[in-house]
């Protein structure tokens, strides 16, 4: 399995997005990657989370693929991000139930620092989108 990655420049996008509209997945950011004709790619359009069903979109035609990029929170610990990361790809890579030749993430820069308040704490919210080439 081939894994590859784009950075997208949050601040840029955040320019060229004046008023977002909630809930419109165009005003997300967004990396756009070349499809080779032969590949099926299927891409999450939908936060990936450990309780729900992940929304794939198959994407057969075209010569690009756009794989949106949700918001996610995390503690401020690289190796709470690490597993965190890990145990979103392994939740990705189970429910597609089918060989995977290539997962390209979306991750978006910077990641931003908040803090939270006694109740949530500290943390990181960073962008992510998840696009695969199935076999």
């Amino acid at each position: 399995m081939n894994v590859t990655h784009t950075f997208v420049d949050l601040l840029r996008h955040a320019e060229e997005v004046s008023e977002p509209r909630p809930g419109n997945l165009d005003d997300l950011p967004q990396a756009v990657v070349e499809r080779r004709v032969t590949d099926l790619w299927i891409v999450a359009h939908c936060p990936i989370t450990m309780d729900r069903p992940i929304q794939w979109y198959h994407h057969k035609k075209g010569s690009h693929v756009v794989i949106p990029m949700f918001p996610y929170v995390m503690a401020p610990d690289p190796a709470h991000a690490l597993g965190f990361m890990l145990q979103l790809g392994i939740r990705c890579a189970d429910s597609v139930g089918r060989p995977i030749r290539r997962v390209h993430l979306a991750l978006g820069h910077p990641v931003s620092q908040f803090i939270g308040d006694a109740q949530l704490g500290d943390g990181w919210q960073f962008y992510a989108g998840i696009g695969i080439v199935l076999e």
